[in-house]
């Protein structure tokens, strides 16, 4: 690591204490103000502009410094990490890659100063692994060179928050088109997402478009590659969320070590026995192997050479391996592991999603397997 690595680390890790730590149980039952009071925090750190080159007020971060931040800040809570990876991945991503020079200068300033949060917009009610050639939402070009958008979108994270949303439609049989939608676009809609097993903290919502008429500015990139845009940020948003599995691998370790040290069965702590050190032990290698795969990923990113394989492998590890750490985390603390009063229960809910979101396990197996 650099010194600038280590020191955005260092950050990242007391933003995520001083701010993060105390609202834990106010985001996780879904208050929108303390969800509010630590994004400012994260904004006011530069936290929000970590993929934002520095020309339009970001960090201009390599793929390495992102991927600290997201397992150190996911290591206290996984949901505002998800929240950020979305917003810094596949939020801000597609613009910085396929804007024209006016799109980044109306847009980026605001997304990296974390006054306007960014989502990402391509799963649908029937559409999800298949997200381009079961896709329903389309976009009707007019005759003035605009977008007519019918359709919906469904798991959006950040929907409800967010100003700036980057979509796809369908332009073309098995073709989609990215495009820039705000908030307050006319036949635009916003509704609440269903409540959640894991990430309480972290917002999400369906968007509904009725007639809804985009400008030819609101167009992201070429018409028809919209899809293939959206694979090169999900590759970078793999790596992210392999990094936040790993914080959350790293949170169930340390429960579970604390745990052991303290609760006394049989007149001695439970670490002493081996059942729970061989726990431990797969843990913490299974920590440090989910780790190494990540930053490989993200360094491979940062030299510019292709890296699809490697984040596909990373996610997929990473993500398995914190359920697994997860559980048996449960597992140690018994009873108290099963109750709120313990932190192991909501990781173990947040774990869930990380093989989900970004692609499933099967998805990452099926790109996998293509190399």
């Amino acid at each position: 690591m650099s010194e600038i690595h280590l020191q955005l680390q260092a950050l990242a890790q007391e933003v995520a204490h001083r701010e993060i730590l105390p609202r834990i149980k106010a985001l996780e039952s879904g208050d929108a103000q303390a969800f509010a009071e630590i994004w400012a925090a994260l904004a006011e750190a530069g936290l929000c502009g970590l993929s934002c080159p520095e020309a339009y007020g970001g960090a201009g971060c390599d793929a390495l410094s992102i991927a600290l931040v997201m397992e150190t800040l996911a290591a206290v809570n996984a949901s505002v990490a998800v929240a950020l990876s979305v917003h810094n991945t596949v939020g801000i991503l597609p613009i910085v890659l396929a804007a024209t020079p006016e799109q980044k200068q109306k847009y980026l300033p605001k997304l990296a100063s974390g006054e306007w949060i960014s989502a990402f917009a391509l799963s649908e009610p029937e559409a999800g692994s298949d997200a381009a050639g079961s896709a329903h939402t389309t976009a009707t070009q007019t005759p003035e060179g605009g977008f007519i958008v019918n359709g919906s979108k469904i798991f959006i994270t950040n929907a409800q928050s967010a100003s700036v949303f980057v979509i796809t439609a369908k332009t073309a049989p098995g073709k989609l088109t990215a495009f820039i939608v705000e908030r307050d676009t006319p036949g635009f809609n916003i509704l609440p997402g269903e409540a959640k097993l894991g990430l309480r903290g972290s917002d999400w919502g369906e968007l509904l478009f009725d007639r809804c008429e985009l400008k030819p500015e609101h167009c992201l990139g070429e018409l028809n590659q919209g899809f293939k845009l959206f694979l090169s940020c999900l590759d970078a948003g793999r790596i992210s969320i392999a990094a936040i599995s790993v914080g959350l691998i790293a949170a169930s370790l340390s429960q579970s070590a604390q745990y052991a040290c303290q609760r006394e069965q049989f007149g001695r702590p439970i670490g002493q026995f081996g059942a729970i050190q061989e726990k431990l032990a797969t843990m913490a290698t299974d920590l440090e192997a989910a780790r190494l795969m990540v930053y490989h990923a993200a360094r491979l990113k940062d030299a510019g050479v292709a890296y699809t394989n490697a984040a596909s492998q990373a996610k997929l590890f990473a993500s398995e391996a914190a359920m697994r750490a997860a559980t048996q985390a449960v597992q140690i603390l018994g009873g108290y592991g099963y109750t709120t009063d313990f932190p192991v229960e909501r990781i173990f809910r947040d774990a869930k999603a990380m093989t989900l979101i970004e692609g499933t396990s099967q998805v990452q197996r099926l790109v996998i397997s293509r190399f």
